[in-house]
């Protein structure tokens, strides 16, 4: 397995969800993992932060990881959006993760392989290791899907300049959640309008 896959992980105040995130990343032996840490919102949340960025820090001194720490808070959507483009500016692609999401074990395999049979499938944006699709429906190991799932995804950077340039720019359109087609996953392209617009959330 290539453990030289980028992994990113997006991190707020959730201090003990990144200390067990870093425990599964890094039993991955992967050499480029980054963590984007937003800063606290106000005083309420210092602390909370304040930790959770020391947790970031200390798996930077112990297994080397690349850290990006904001001292004043930008927002969940800015937060991921910066990290997106940062990452694949520099890298091919990368695996993308919020430190609420707990992967399996065999997650960074499922990605690897797959990313390798669908990286030149022009019609594939990203790889997901999460659908909330009905399982009496869908009982398939690895299916196509219309809908970006964001619970542990991977991309690649020729595609997401793509979506970005080309389809994310029709949020322009819409004002609200259930204005945009679900099947083109309303979540991105709402989020990716927000940061356009320098929105927090």
């Amino acid at each position: 397995m290539n453990t030289n896959i980028p992994i990113v992980l997006f991190a707020y105040k959730r201090y003990r969800n990144l200390t067990n995130l870093i425990k599964i990343v890094e039993a991955y032996k992967t050499k480029n993992v980054f963590i984007f840490c937003d800063g606290n919102k106000s005083h309420d949340d210092f602390e909370d932060c304040k930790k959770t960025q020391a947790v970031a820090l200390g798996a930077s001194s112990k297994y080397n990881f690349k850290v990006i720490i904001r001292h004043s808070n930008i927002g969940l959507n800015q937060n991921i959006l910066f990290g997106i483009d940062y990452v694949l500016s520099i890298h091919e692609y990368a695996i993308f993760l919020e430190d609420d999401i707990l992967p399996t074990n065999n997650f960074i395999d499922f990605i690897y392989k797959a990313e390798n049979k669908f990286r030149n499938s022009p019609n594939i944006f990203s790889i997901s290791g999460f659908h909330s699709y009905d399982p009496s429906i869908i009982d398939y190991e690895l299916f196509y899907s219309p809908r970006f799932f964001c619970w542990g995804w991977l991309t690649w950077s020729r595609k997401w300049k793509t979506i970005k340039d080309n389809v994310l720019n029709m949020a322009s359109s819409y004002d609200h959640y259930w204005q945009i087609p679900c099947d083109i996953g309303d979540d991105l392209i709402y989020a990716h309008r927000a940061y356009k617009l320098g929105r927090k959330s």
